[in-house]
């Protein structure tokens, strides 16, 4: 009998094991990518008839835009490529080029169908976009094609102004898309049988550059959500840190357990720092001093916000999550304000140049000079990072937390970075290491005060966790992008993908929610428009194998990176920190009045 209970209770410890370990995996992703998914995805209620098929064969696009990026190096060894040489070497599988075309239709036409029932002043910029990406699409040909072609688009161009002006009447419905859609590939399908008709004669394939000038004039328009994407690890590894320890400790209750985690994370991030002075590439004392300044900033500018609420309230890392979510794009648009001056300037240049108006192009490309300047660029970030210090001091007097906190320090940040373009020692930037090695130290500091004070509970132990791991998140970011950028093969395009997938999952809660002046289905197609329109940019870039093919969304995902992701981690660090002092769960809201 008793030797019968010991087989039990043996057998059953492998089971108590994996059943613990599993609750802890589950509980996890359900917090730090269910949550999210449950909160932010696009939800089909309350939909007026026919939304739901547009919006899945935008979903289908956006699929397929994807796809052709997984897969892109499949296809380049399969298909056969069209090699461009001259001004710009550029190959590219040549079949898949009228697919991205036809995305690229379906995106202009989500758009243009969108605005047919908003706010005037966005119907009139919206269209007017389009009509020039119209008219420069069809005067790209060259020689006895350009007549057709600009035939096509310029009556074109005049049927969408007059169906925009008589559907502004009336609600939505569901065949203002598909009308928008045959006029839009009228035009550009009259554009690209002319091309291919030329491109016989001369022997020389014309298709692909001509989509790629196409891309990168009018794929500037891409770049906020580049910004926008830039942070998704962040905001990833903030939520990460957070409920890897909160589920520890649900799972594991012990303070053994918890002591051997807080243990082996200073010895990692000991090890660490001591490594990297060994490898003889020290941090420089002057991006640990701007580490430090930087922290400081953000810390005075939060405990002013919390004297003009007249309160200290508190907030958790998702609140903080939250509410960037709310504001990353009007704020990247901000910050992108200047490209998309440049990006409208060259449509209006190209096309008076093309239909024989060379004055217009001389003095717009003055404006793009002028605007595309470092110093311009850094004047825009200057002034909207004022703006959001600005307008998180107003909200806080009105009495909202969380959201000025993250505008508080995504303006700091701006401001920072912004500061960049002055001469030395003033133009110079912190590094991501730094900021970990100034993060590490406040923590270990946190932890030796509160266990000299006898004052180290077990919830103070887990917060200090939480921002141990979070400072070597921080300093980690590339945990998502070097796994997908290796099954890619083509690391430029990795992290911008995880971005925008991970928007397209958790940021649609706008869109689920109208207003008289933006309603509810044209903040869908607004939403789906601009996620179809990112991605479609990007799978031509990493088709093409090279991100400067249409535009380099890369590299502007990574300037989101530093001036969103720093911000939330920031926030993160300094949203832990506090609960640590209050001696409070970093997971929990806190209860309001």
């Amino acid at each position: 009998m008793t030797a019968t209970l010991s087989q039990k209770q043996t057998s059953s410890r492998p089971r108590r094991i994996v059943g613990i370990a599993w609750a802890m995996v589950s509980s996890f992703f359900d917090h730090v990518v269910g949550r999210p998914y449950r909160e932010g995805r696009l939800r089909a209620d309350g939909w007026p008839k026919g939304l739901k098929p547009i919006a899945t064969i935008a979903v289908i696009g956006y699929g397929v835009a994807v796809a052709g990026i997984l897969f892109s190096s499949a296809l380049r060894e399969t298909l056969p490529l069209s090699v461009t040489v001259g001004g710009q070497y550029l190959s590219f599988p040549r079949p898949v080029l009228w697919v991205l075309m036809l995305l690229l239709v379906i995106s202009i036409a989500l758009v243009q169908t969108a605005v047919l029932h908003v706010t005037g002043w966005l119907t009139a910029v919206v269209t007017v976009l389009t009509v020039l990406v119209l008219l420069f699409v069809g005067s790209m040909n060259i020689g006895e094609e350009t007549l057709n072609s600009r035939i096509a688009t310029i009556g074109v161009a005049l049927a969408l102004i007059v169906y925009t002006v008589i559907r502004r009447r009336f609600d939505f419905a569901w065949w203002d898309f598909p009308a928008i859609l045959a006029l839009l590939t009228i035009a550009f399908g009259t554009t690209s049988l002319s091309a291919s008709a030329l491109s016989a004669s001369l022997g020389y394939d014309l298709g692909p550059v001509t989509v790629s000038l196409m891309m990168s004039t009018i794929g500037q328009l891409a770049v906020p959500f580049a910004f926008v994407a830039g942070a998704a690890v962040a905001q990833l590894a903030a939520t990460s840190a957070v409920w890897a320890v909160r589920v520890v400790r649900t799972q594991l209750p012990s303070v053994i357990t918890l002591a051997i985690g807080i243990a082996a994370l200073v010895v990692w991030r000991g090890w660490v720092m001591t490594a990297s002075m060994l490898d003889g590439d020290p941090p420089k004392l002057s991006h640990l001093a701007l580490a430090v300044l930087l922290s400081s900033l953000i810390v005075g500018v939060w405990l002013l916000l919390a004297r003009v609420r007249g309160r200290r309230d508190e907030t958790s890392v998702e609140g903080i999550d939250s509410s960037f979510s709310a504001v990353a794009t009007p704020i990247a648009a901000g910050l992108a304000g200047t490209l998309g001056i440049v990006s409208a300037s060259l449509l209006v240049a190209q096309v008076a140049f093309n239909y024989g108006v060379p004055a217009v192009p001389a003095a717009l490309s003055e404006v793009v000079g002028f605007l595309s300047m470092s110093r311009v660029v850094a004047l825009n970030r200057l002034l909207v990072g004022i703006f959001l210090i600005v307008l998180a001091i107003r909200w806080a007097r009105r009495g909202r937390t969380g959201t000025p906190e993250i505008l508080g320090s995504i303006g700091v940040v701006t401001v920072m970075v912004a500061a960049n373009v002055l001469p030395p020692p003033f133009g110079a930037l912190w590094t991501s290491e730094a900021l970990t090695i100034v993060a590490t130290v406040a923590c270990l500091a946190l932890l030796a005060f509160y266990a000299a004070k006898r004052a180290l509970t077990v919830t103070r132990a887990a917060g200090i966790a939480v921002a141990l791991l979070l400072a070597a998140l921080f300093d980690q970011r590339d945990f998502v992008s070097d796994p997908l950028g290796a099954l890619l093969g083509f690391t430029g395009v990795a992290f911008v993908l995880f971005g925008f997938v991970w928007n397209l999952l958790t940021t649609a809660e706008y869109a689920n929610k109208g207003t008289r002046r933006y309603p509810l289905p044209s903040r869908v197609l607004i939403f789906l428009a601009y996620s179809l329109f990112g991605v479609t940019v990007l799978a031509f870039a990493a088709l093409a194998r090279d991100p400067d093919a249409a535009i380099n969304l890369g590299a502007f995902a990574g300037v989101g990176d530093q001036l969103f992701g720093t911000a939330i981690i920031a926030s993160a660090l300094l949203t832990v920190i506090a609960s640590v002092v209050a001696d409070r769960d970093p997971a929990v809201e806190p209860e309001r009045d």
